[in-house]
């Protein structure tokens, strides 16, 4: 079966029963396809358990601020703080010079240890930092970093080797908002992801990675195809995939804004959680110059909004251009790529 079509079927005789606390997500993907979806009010609960069990590998400790650089939008400030995770979000859409004051009056006054966010932005971020700072502000600003907890996006070799340069270890994982698979890599730079058995049940299927969630039973994804391409390095005698790697998925792609400032499209397109997945089958970026992108849409059902109101992209220094198309644009291997 197709998962989601079977799954879309399942939700729709399901939706008068779902459970009070229920909660309505939506995800665009690790490709920009859009699914909406029901969690059960548990999840949070199981979540938050996994995620400090990978954070505690480097030492994490949650008594301590950490600085977090992913994409949400925060309006003008440098940072604002969330009492919830005992973190400063980090306003990853200004100029670092615009953050710099801010940034090292944070790190000196709480004893900043751990930074948490995209790889591509954090490795962003460093290059920034030693171009932009003296020696005592830089040793101010990663001196003592303990480690990276890096999310959503595989490093790729040349973050690591920057990561490295300073001394910062890191750990990373692969999880999804679906919340099917949770798998991390202890901190090494080899590729071998380790899901947890606690979590849901882990398969490979033709190089596609499959997922069952163990507790949703207002929406159950039963072999849910998450999209994400992996080999097997190892299985259980029953099948269960013990350990994997990724070979193709999720990227560390950027656009430019009118100061030619990178902007992850992670954060851009996925960490703003735009109203655009609740009608959208697919969402593509292109851009030629600095300062514009233009975004191509799929539709899968009609709405009477505009894109200019589906898609939050306000505080970002970019014109943004909006196409709707019939169909995705793919590479001459078929492919379908978020940045096009």
């Amino acid at each position: 079966l197709n998962n989601r079509h079977f799954m879309n079927m399942l939700f729709f005789n399901k939706v008068n029963n779902i459970e009070a606390g229920t909660y309505k997500l939506n995800t665009g993907g690790t490709t920009g396809t859009p699914f909406m979806f029901y969690m059960d009010k548990n999840c949070w609960a199981r979540e938050w358990a996994h995620m400090h069990t990978i954070w505690n590998s480097v030492g994490y400790d949650y008594r301590i601020p950490k600085l977090t650089l992913r994409g949400k939008n925060i309006g003008n400030k440098s940072y604002v703080y969330n009492t919830v995770h005992n973190e400063f979000i980090l306003n990853t859409y200004k100029q670092f010079n615009d953050l710099k004051k801010d940034v090292i009056s944070l790190m000196t006054k709480y004893n900043i240890k751990f930074m948490h966010g995209y790889p591509s932005t954090i490795y962003n971020f460093i290059c920034e930092a030693e171009n932009n700072c003296s020696k005592e502000e830089l040793d101010i600003l990663l001196g003592n970093i303990k480690g990276l907890l890096l999310s959503s996006e595989y490093p790729h070799e040349y973050m690591i080797n920057k990561f490295n340069e300073h001394n910062l270890k890191f750990v990373s994982w692969y999880g999804h908002s679906e919340m099917c698979i949770l798998a991390y890599n202890k901190g090494k730079f080899n590729n071998v992801y380790e899901p947890f058995g606690s979590y849901g049940y882990c398969e490979v299927e033709d190089n596609h990675l499959i997922g069952t969630s163990y507790r949703n039973f207002d929406m159950p994804l039963i072999r849910y195809d998450t999209g994400d391409l992996v080999s097997v390095v190892e299985n259980s005698n029953s099948g269960r995939c013990l350990k994997f790697a990724i070979k193709e998925g999720r990227s560390a792609d950027f656009v430019l804004d009118k100061n030619n400032n990178k902007i992850s499209l992670t954060s851009l397109i996925f960490g703003r959680h735009h109203k655009i997945f609740e009608y959208a089958k697919f969402v593509q970026v292109s851009q030629e110059m600095p300062g514009k992108i233009i975004l191509y849409v799929v539709f899968s059902k009609k709405t009477d909004k505009t894109l200019e109101e589906m898609f939050d992209m306000t505080n970002i220094l970019m014109q943004c251009e909006y196409k709707i198309i019939g169909k995705p644009i793919l590479t001459k291997a078929g492919k379908f790529r978020l940045k096009i």
